[in-house]
């Protein structure tokens, strides 16, 4: 059995919290309608409103990996004699010299694409993780780095 990534299991938790949302929202509006009762007319707007909200939020929690994924293929990078310059799609540039390449490890994935993480920075509580991300061919990119950058092992 293949594994489940991270991914598949948020695509996993994002339909579920969608179907509750929907039935707790189609329950509201029925509610509201005066289905289960007795209706008044702030139960059917407030039904109707309520439903609207609740499927909304769903919509966007389906399409959050997919608006996250867009985001981070805007990045950017060059690699240079002296440092990897990486300018993230939120316009933040960082400047990595050498000696913060040295933990440097690719997520391949079976396509070839991944992840290159050199590790992070800034506190427990809001640590910023640094790397090229989204990158097509992950195993050239580290190549290239290792061999301009880093010494020989």
């Amino acid at each position: 059995m293949p594994a489940v990534t991270p991914v598949q299991k948020q695509q996993g938790c994002a339909v579920a919290i969608m179907v509750f949302l929907f039935l707790f929202a189609l329950v509201s509006l029925l509610e509201g309608v005066g289905v289960f009762g007795k209706g008044n007319t702030f139960g059917r707007v407030a039904g109707i409103i309520f439903f609207f909200i609740l499927c909304g939020a769903g919509f966007l929690l389906l399409k959050a990996p997919a608006i996250g994924r867009n985001w981070i293929l805007r990045q950017v990078y060059g690699v240079t004699d002296k440092r990897v310059i990486v300018i993230s799609g939120g316009g933040r540039v960082m400047s990595l010299d050498p000696s913060m390449l040295t933990t440097m490890k690719a997520d391949v994935k079976p396509d070839g694409s991944g992840d290159l993480l050199f590790g992070t920075i800034g506190s427990a509580e809001r640590q910023l993780i640094l790397g090229i991300f989204a990158q097509r061919n992950v195993a050239g990119v580290e190549a290239l780095i290792r061999k301009t950058l880093l010494p020989p092992a």
